[in-house]
């Protein structure tokens, strides 16, 4: 097993449309309407679609997240309700790096009543047969390959770090992530 990643993104994006598929969920409704605490610092107007396509403005956390904060679903979930939009909402998009799972999954869990994990189970994987899943069974992770970090110089890397915009900054690097959380028991088992 490897770690997604970014791939993550559209097996979400797919519970929330077996959802609007089902008619349970409207994608030109607010968020708002099934998260009414998201509603918060300008973000009423957010609509469903606009956190499927990046835009939102909500490219991330707006204060200091830890590791162990990311980790805890409703934690994050309330910091990014109360996270005032990066950008007008539904004007441009910006890669929701982080934030899109917690986004668009607390919108599933809110509709379906489980998180995008079981959803996506009882749904899909299970009944399919399909090895995916988010957030790994501690049972399962001998099966799981260990991230190593490759030896190149980081001198341009620090150097896009340095030039990186605010946006970008909390879309990727709040908390910073990489090897080092993707190989501990926490990022393993988050959802």
């Amino acid at each position: 097993l490897v770690n997604v990643w970014s791939t993550g993104k559209g097996p979400t994006a797919l519970c929330a449309h077996i959802l609007a598929d089902r008619g349970l969920l409207d994608l030109d409704a607010p968020v708002a309407a099934y998260w009414p605490e998201f509603a918060a610092n300008g973000k009423g107007s957010v609509l469903v679609r606009h956190l499927l396509s990046h835009r939102s403005g909500v490219a991330g956390v707006g204060a200091p997240h830890t590791l162990d904060e990311l980790y805890d679903w409703e934690l994050t979930c309330a910091q990014l309700a109360a996270t005032a939009p990066m950008w007008e909402p539904g004007t441009r998009s910006g890669y929701h790096a982080i934030s899109y799972g917690f986004l668009v999954g607390e919108v599933v869990r809110r509709v379906s009543g489980v998180l995008p994990g079981e959803f996506l189970r009882q749904e899909i994987t299970g009944p399919l047969g399909i090895d995916f899943t988010f957030g790994l069974p501690e049972k399962e992770t001998h099966r799981l390959a260990e991230l190593v970090q490759d030896r190149t110089d980081r001198t341009a890397q620090a150097a896009l770090l340095a030039r990186m915009q605010p946006v970008a900054v909390a879309s990727l690097l709040n908390p910073p992530t990489g090897r080092a959380a993707a190989n501990t028991p926490g990022w393993r088992a988050a959802e």
